[in-house]
């Protein structure tokens, strides 16, 4: 059966209610980042992780629930972009299909954290913790490449016959590594991959088109850009230019500052001034 994207919104609302639930039960608090870092795709163009001719700026902001010293839900925003070049490939086949593009990635995502150790802002002995997150995703994508000194948005050009959409659902998960700085400040690192539900980040999926006599002359040459062409009848048309089968995945990495909204609950203001 395949994952819908009414399934992945009602995942959504049920993991809403049940973390809502949990927090009416304990005590939370709460804390609010920005975060800078990188991002960086995996997919038909690029296969290699942090590739760094690759990896571009993101920068983001996130509001988190921290129910107890183990789990959290974090809502966060990302913004970057994600670009490959097939002159940079590692294969024959990539650099004589000779295509490339880039695209802005505007994201949210809403995670669940579970840290390895207990992490409570106002214990002097919590100071630093490992964790994991997993969650659903929403992201934006308008992939585009430059050809002949023009600027051309590719999913108007159905580069290989079929459209597709500019808003697509992911799973996000990854890791990463909180420092307490002091009980109102942190740090924390993190890595976090995304699965997508689309071969189209890069506008590439599976082969080219059969009847180039329906394309105009700038999708012809945006579809194949190959140096030579590959085909028995001495052309690439109808021949594959991508992989069908794998969906193309991107990549956050970030360095974050978090503030707690929160005061110690333990703390007494007896007999102090305010």
């Amino acid at each position: 059966m395949l994952y819908s994207r009414s399934e992945a919104v009602k995942q959504l609302f049920i993991i809403s209610f049940l973390l809502v639930s949990i927090a009416s039960k304990g005590q939370m608090y709460y804390d609010v980042g920005v975060t800078l870092g990188s991002a960086y795709y995996v997919g038909d163009l690029q296969q290699r992780h942090f590739y760094l001719d690759d990896m571009r700026l993101s920068g983001g902001a996130s509001f988190r629930i921290n129910f107890d010293p183990r789990w959290a839900w974090r809502q966060s925003i990302r913004i970057g972009s994600v670009r490959a070049d097939d002159a940079n490939a590692t294969t024959d086949f990539k650099r004589i299909r000779n295509l490339n593009f880039y695209t802005p990635i505007y994201e949210f995502t809403s995670t669940v954290e579970f840290n390895f150790l207990d992490f409570d802002p106002w214990k002097k002995e919590d100071i630093f913790t490992p964790y994991l997150y997993v969650g659903l995703g929403g992201f934006y994508m308008n992939p585009q490449t430059e050809l002949d000194g023009n600027t051309y948005v590719l999913k108007d050009h159905k580069t290989e016959g079929t459209d597709y959409s500019n808003y697509q659902f992911s799973l996000p998960f990854g890791a990463g590594m909180k420092l307490k700085l002091s009980p109102r400040i942190f740090m924390e690192l993190d890595w976090g991959l995304r699965r997508t539900f689309t071969d189209y980040i890069d506008d590439v999926s599976g082969y080219y088109p059969t009847n180039p006599s329906n394309l105009d002359p700038v999708t012809i040459d945006l579809s194949d850009r190959s140096i030579d062409q590959q085909g028995s009848d001495g052309t690439n048309w109808g021949t594959q230019r991508g992989n069908p089968v794998n969906n193309d995945w991107f990549v956050f990495t970030g360095i974050s500052l978090i503030i707690n909204l929160n005061v110690d609950p333990n703390r007494c203001y007896f007999g102090q001034d305010n």
